[in-house]
């Protein structure tokens, strides 16, 4: 190739890299068109032949850099025979302006290189993100599907401790109810002797009412509590294990465990 042409590879280069990064970053206005509160996981990171197109650009960028410097060294070798020779000034001035312009399509050709592995450590650095992001994804769907679950159990627990609980408060009510609904008779007459009191009807309903409003209170005070203790973080009670700081649990401001030195001076008695 002459050093027109490869000038013209070279801004051909930049054109086709330029493209590329708007495809593995957006512009401003597709960003302000997208959502106000853009995000690099927002749009999907291009394909693997994206990276294997800039890899393949890099590489063909090296060989038009060394073509460059082959015709760079070729100029200016003949320029020094040109200089020797005493030939016209305006051809020795024209090699001089290709030799400058071969220095800037190498420099341009260089920068481009440069341009190609940053945008290769951009792609790795979105893949990287887009990984990120969908392992975030991930935990916060396993985290919602654990709290889901959590609630359901919440709620079967507590349908049970209601059930339980209705069930222990009904059992002394239908074991009287049982015992008195018994018809044992001698003669037509009863034979339990609280089915011929007056107000004996009245004084099972007392007793049924009575019964029932202390144990649902009862029970209420319980499921409170055990709500509340639900709740409250868990206490620092006293235990001989390690803690989670690697500390032995203390007791009256020394570790738990430790020997205490015994000297004379811990028998002295005090004066007076």
């Amino acid at each position: 190739l002459c050093i027109d042409d490869l000038l013209s590879v070279v801004r051909a280069f930049a054109a086709r890299l330029d493209t590329l990064e708007e495809d593995l970053q957006p512009n401003q206005s597709t960003m302000s068109l997208a959502s106000s509160t853009w995000t690099a996981a927002s749009f999907p990171v291009p394909p693997a032949s994206w990276l294997a197109e800039v890899s393949l650009a890099r590489l063909q960028l090296a060989v038009v850099c060394r073509r460059l410097r082959n015709h760079g060294l070729m100029l200016r070798r003949l320029l020094e025979r040109v200089s020797e020779a005493g030939m016209d000034r305006r051809l020795t001035g024209y090699m001089r302006d290709m030799g400058d312009d071969v220095e800037v399509a190498l420099e341009d050709a260089g920068h481009l290189i440069d341009r190609c592995g940053a945008l290769a450590s951009a792609y790795e650095s979105a893949i990287r993100r887009e990984a990120d992001s969908q392992r975030r994804q991930s935990k916060d769907a396993l985290t919602l599907e654990q709290e889901k679950q959590n609630r359901h159990a919440q709620r079967l627990n507590d349908t049970l401790f209601v059930l339980t609980t209705a069930t222990t408060l009904f059992a002394p009510v239908q074991f009287l109810a049982g015992v008195y609904g018994m018809n044992f008779a001698v003669d037509g007459d009863p034979t339990i002797p609280e089915l011929k009191w007056e107000y004996g009807y009245l004084y099972f309903w007392i007793l049924v009412i009575v019964y029932l409003i202390a144990s649902s209170a009862m029970a209420v005070g319980v499921f409170r509590r055990l709500r509340i203790q639900q709740k409250l973080p868990p206490r620092n009670g006293f235990s001989s294990s390690w803690t989670e700081e690697g500390e032995r649990p203390r007791l009256h401001g020394r570790p738990f465990g430790d020997r205490e030195e015994f000297t004379d001076a811990t028998y002295q008695v005090l004066p007076g």
